[in-house]
């Protein structure tokens, strides 16, 4: 009863809601922002407003007062909230109505026009009546016309629904206002799996979801709906249960693998988003989905991936309101400090989130994919991106690409990840629900996932968000989970450590010691990691500690960020020549020209590794094509835009040219040219004697992808090569692949770099004497919402020994502001491995802003420089 009632709650509330969004309070000018009487509400669908009114109870926006109930001045209606008429009085002076109650009715009725006479209504009650009750009052000044009510239907006889029975119903019960055959025929159709199936099937078995969604739109979305609602949900609830229960006892797709149409089917209901439907339907409904075997899973994701982009995003909304409900639901019922722990705490989640991952699927079926074509050019294999292919008349690849959902083998679309499309069907982010964030219990769940892992028999009993389910999570969600696994194996390498340190005898190191002079840092760096990767790889599982010669400091993560400070300072220096940089895009790319660089670019790719492992930011930008090149995916036409959007755009021209003069216009040969690094001219023939094969209409597109394949995998094969080998020491990848998506392992590894310090104020916690209200705290910040961007950085690298912010942006650092004292001579301090500032308590804001801005301007490492 207690679920029932916190429900009703949180369906008023959320009705209140809507209705703000849509209609407004009523009240002139209000002060609501999220009013629509304010004028700051965009307008937006019935369905965008259910969306929002769920993150609006998530976060508890204010609501406007209802308007008092007024009486209008008419003594026929009462009217509330801008004068709405909300009910009639159904009285008038010299009548008398009567209910006709049998088959026939005879009711006598005024003439239209203005009569002095009272109007008198008959209700005659038995059909053999009509006649000579008509006869009897044919003269006067009234005039009889007979209503015949036909006779209640009887549809006990039809067995199927179409959108031709279904008005002839729904005109029948609108004359009798008699619903309830209608109901009972909706009960026993809806209910019946087989019922369905003849119902709207083709001729060649296959379900009919165009004439599905026709029928089930003109009985489910007119006014008279509520009538019969409740029995299609009940009916509907009826139909999963008993197909769920089959399926998992009595092996019905192997029976019956029609049972895939009938989860269409329900799939094309209007009423899905419903709160009835989501409360008591959607459950079964997404049990009886997650017991369908491998193969009709497929089937699903495959047909789902065809409906088109609009389609499945309007699902993946109804589902993500099933589970914020849910949620909703639970944390009202248990209290404040409710968190999820197991899935299984909450009623029918685990099977919404199955579902929820097969809708997924299906948008990763349906988008762009990153997967290379095979074809062939003269006889010649090369890959080729997707891009460039769909626009080739003149070449066919093996595998379409018109309909390359249908031609993917079962086993790729098994294996098929986000790595592996470049552009989903949905946004991956329409996918994340940040209730579910809000509330999961992210060590639970690890905890869940790890005993999955001992206990294979037992993953049913326990299931768990990630990483099966990662693709709902926020990216501040992975990393925590992340840090879990990393530390837990940190702490078993550590272990590890005391044991052979007792056995062999010597003394025990169970840290990564990295010992430095800041003055040949590269030289010492290439030292000890270079002997380790040699003698002992599995120590890079270790716990990293960076100690600089001669100098204080205990490396609780401070140290170590000006370590790669310094580190990637040096080896990413033009002048070093290891990295080409670019001003335009701000990304750094392999130099091909440099081929003596082979051990400094492994100590990269373990340093980028070990920034993962040990959640250090680095600060330096790859294009993402370096990440889908780390993890197997081959750097094809697509991923030139991002690192030479000129190149791409002037390419991306000759494929659109639309005339056959592509030779005379471009004059291109499959020879090419370009200066390096060191302002050299460097040429490269794409075939044999290129320079003398001139590129056309016909051979553009070949032309393009060997041009790209040059650019991005073969003249950098050996650096890349190289830092991947250095990366894979360290980093799981695996699990990496199985959270993140390219973009993800990229803020892993170098951070956000929008900085909003709007939020870190709005989040920073004061110690030591200081309050928000501190005078000296606001001189503080008036100072930093004065500075440039570069001096926020300046600010940000000095107290926290990095210039950007963590995955989730600055809002998701732990800033501190302490007192330090009343000494306003004295400069601001500041620990880094906790990202602590130690402030004086300045008096003035002009002595705070000169003693910041001297301190964050010539401090470096554990002292003034």
């Amino acid at each position: 009863m207690t679920s029932v009632s916190n429900m009703e709650k949180i369906k008023a509330i959320l009705n209140r809601y809507h209705d703000q969004l849509l209609k407004g309070c009523g009240q002139v000018a209000c002060e609501n922002e999220h009013c629509a009487s304010s004028g700051k509400v965009p307008k937006m669908t019935s369905d965008e407003a259910a969306a929002r009114a769920l993150n609006y109870l998530r976060m508890r926006v204010p609501l406007c007062q209802p308007q008092s109930t007024q009486k209008c001045d008419s003594d026929l209606c009462l009217k509330t909230d801008g004068c709405e008429r909300s009910a009639i009085v159904d009285k008038i002076d010299h009548q008398s109505i009567v209910t006709p109650v049998t088959d026939c009715a005879t009711v006598d009725v005024s003439l239209m026009k203005p009569i002095d006479e009272p109007m008198n209504i008959v209700v005659t009650t038995h059909a053999d009546e009509c006649s000579s009750t008509s006869a009897q009052l044919a003269s006067g000044p009234f005039r009889q016309m007979a209503i015949c009510t036909p006779p209640n239907p009887d549809f006990g006889s039809d067995d199927t629904i179409c959108e031709a029975r279904v008005i002839d119903f729904l005109s029948v019960c609108e004359s009798t206002q008699d619903w309830t055959p209608l109901r009972r025929w909706l009960g026993r159709v809806m209910g019946d799996m087989d019922a369905l199936l003849r119902s709207f099937s083709r001729a060649d078995g296959s379900a009919d979801l165009e004439k599905a969604r026709s029928c089930f739109s003109v009985l489910l979305s007119g006014e008279h709906a509520s009538n019969y609602l409740p029995t299609v949900i009940s009916a509907v609830e009826r139909l999963c249960s008993n197909v769920e229960s089959e399926l998992r006892y009595q092996h019905l797709y192997a029976r019956n693998a029609a049972v895939v149409d009938v989860t269409l089917i329900v799939m094309e209901l209007p009423i899905m988003q419903e709160m009835e439907f989501l409360n008591s339907a959607l459950g079964p409904f997404a049990r009886m989905i997650v017991n369908l075997p491998a193969a009709g899973k497929i089937r699903l994701v495959r047909v789902w991936s065809s409906l088109g982009s609009e389609w499945l995003l309007h699902r993946v909304q109804t589902i993500q309101q099933a589970i914020t409900l849910r949620l909703l639901d639970k944390a009202e019922s248990s209290g404040a400090r409710w968190s999820l722990r197991r899935l299984s705490e909450v009623d029918a989640l685990p099977a919404t989130l199955g579902l929820l991952s097969l809708l997924h699927r299906a948008a990763l079926l349906g988008g762009e994919k990153n997967r290379p074509f095979v074809l062939r050019f003269n006889d010649a294999p090369i890959d080729s991106d997707a891009a460039p292919t769909s626009q080739r008349a003149d070449v066919q690849p093996t595998v379409s690409t018109l309909d390359e959902a249908t031609n993917i083998s079962d086993d790729e679309l098994t294996s098929l990840c986000p790595w592996d499309v470049r552009q989903p069907l949905v946004a991956y982010e329409e996918f994340q629900n940040d209730t579910l964030c809000e509330y999961l219990s992210i060590e639970e769940d690890f905890i869940a996932y790890k005993n999955r892992n001992r206990h294979p028999d037992l993953a049913d009993d326990t299931p768990s968000v990630m990483p099966e389910h990662a693709f709902i999570v926020t990216p501040t969600v992975k990393l925590q989970f992340l840090f879990f696994e990393n530390r837990i194996r940190m702490q078993s390498e550590r272990r590890q450590a005391l044991v052979e340190a007792f056995g062999l005898g010597f003394e025990p190191d169970p840290y990564l010691r990295l010992r430095v002079n800041r003055a040949e840092v590269i030289k010492d760096a290439l030292d000890v990691l270079g002997a380790i990767a040699i003698t002992n790889p599995d120590a890079f599982k270790k716990q990293l500690r960076v100690e600089f010669e001669g100098e204080q400091g205990v490396d609780e993560g401070g140290v170590s960020k000006e370590f790669y400070q310094l580190v990637t300072d040096e080896l990413f220096n033009p002048d070093y020549g290891m990295f080409v940089y670019s001003e335009e895009t701000r990304l750094f790319w392999f130099n091909p020209g440099c081929t003596y660089c082979e051990r400094e670019y492994r100590l990269i790719g373990i340093l980028f590794g070990l920034a993962i492992y040990n959640q250090v930011l680095v600060d330096v930008r790859f294009p993402l094509v370096l990440y889908r090149k780390l993890f197997g995916r081959r750097a094809v036409f697509a991923d030139l835009k991002q690192l030479d959007p000129v190149l791409y755009n002037g390419l991306l021209g000759l494929l659109n040219y639309p005339g056959d003069d592509v030779q005379d216009v471009f004059s291109f040969t499959f020879r090419i040219s370009y200066k390096d690094v060191y302002g050299n001219d460097v040429s490269e023939s794409l075939l044999p004697d290129g320079d003398q094969i001139f590129v056309t209409k016909e051979n553009r597109h070949e032309f393009v992808d060997r041009y790209v394949d040059f650019l991005l995998n073969r003249s950098v094969h050996d650096q890349f090569e190289s830092f991947a080998e250095g990366f894979r020491m360290v980093a799981d990848q695996s699990m990496l692949m199985r959270l993140c998506l390219p973009e993800e392992v990229e803020q892993l590894v170098c951070g956000v770099s929008d900085l909003d310090f709007v939020e870190l104020q709005r989040c920073t916690r004061y110690e030591n004497g200081f309050v928000e209200s501190s005078p000296t705290v606001g001189f503080f910040w008036e100072v930093v919402h004065d500075m440039s961007d570069e001096d926020k950085k300046r600010l940000l690298n000095f107290t926290t020994g990095c210039d950007r912010a963590p995955i989730g942006g600055l809002a998701k650092l732990a800033f501190i502001i302490a007192r330090n004292g009343d000494d306003c001579t004295r400069l601001p301090t500041a620990h880094t491995c906790f990202n602590v500032l130690l402030l004086p308590e300045y008096k003035s804001k002009e002595n705070l802003r000169e003693r910041l801005m001297k301190a964050i301007s010539y401090s470096r490492g554990f002292g003034l420089q």
